[in-house]
């Protein structure tokens, strides 16, 4: 669209091997506005698309808490084609098992696995029981997460950590800095817990009733 508005013409051409070919050509001999187009797209910048959070806050209803849940026989019955796309993941997993694997091929599998969410979507689960949701990329660093979440409480200059049985390597937060979300198994989807560091005393502790600030717990949704 931008070529055609600066005066290039949309043409098939004939290349030496005979192959057609679709190319932009110039018409008008306006020489200078050419030049214009072509210092303009030097110094312009990519517009790059920002990720919407959709950050969402979710209150916990005693009715349906997040552990009190209970499935119909049914939920138990595979189909045939789940039963079959199983099998096929066990025999897949079993073959590899079997195999006298190199370095490059185990990280070859390990780069397939991070490249295959785009998406990752967030939960934290505060000891109030509201829930903070957002939506991130899944290669965006741990930090990112960390730095959203200490941005939206209501205290500032406390200490704390996000953990969960998701998280590969669960040793404290410190740790976990300048690791994708995809490298710490968080993607397509996680539930943290956020908890203060245990160095706080426990008066402070005591004294936080809420811990999201105010304006998203307006926003909050039963859940």
């Amino acid at each position: 669209m931008v070529l055609k508005k600066s005066g290039f013409v949309a043409q098939t051409v004939k290349l030496d091997d005979e192959k057609d070919d679709d190319v932009f050509l110039f018409e008008g001999d306006d020489l200078e506005k050419l030049e214009n187009l072509k210092s303009a797209l030097a110094i312009g910048e990519a517009i790059v698309p920002e990720l919407d959070r959709d950050v969402k806050v979710l209150k916990i209803q005693e009715s349906s808490r997040m552990n009190d849940f209970s499935l119909s026989d049914d939920f138990f019955n595979l189909k045939i084609e789940e039963l079959r796309k199983e099998q096929a993941l066990r025999n897949e997993a079993v073959e590899k098992a079997g195999m006298l694997r190199t370095k490059a091929m185990r990280e070859r599998d390990e780069q397939m696995e991070l490249r295959r969410y785009n998406y990752s979507i967030i939960r934290i689960k505060f000891p109030d029981d509201f829930i903070f949701q957002a939506i991130f990329k899944s290669k965006e660093k741990f930090d990112v997460l960390y730095e959203l979440v200490q941005n939206s409480i209501s205290f500032d200059n406390i200490p704390f950590e996000l953990i969960g049985h998701s998280l590969k390597k669960p040793n404290g937060n410190s740790n976990l800095m300048g690791l994708t979300l995809a490298e710490l198994g968080l993607a397509p989807s996680a539930l943290l817990y956020f908890k203060i560091s245990d160095l706080i005393d426990p008066s402070i502790k005591s004294k936080i009733h809420f811990y999201l600030k105010s304006e998203l717990l307006e926003q909050a949704q039963n859940f």
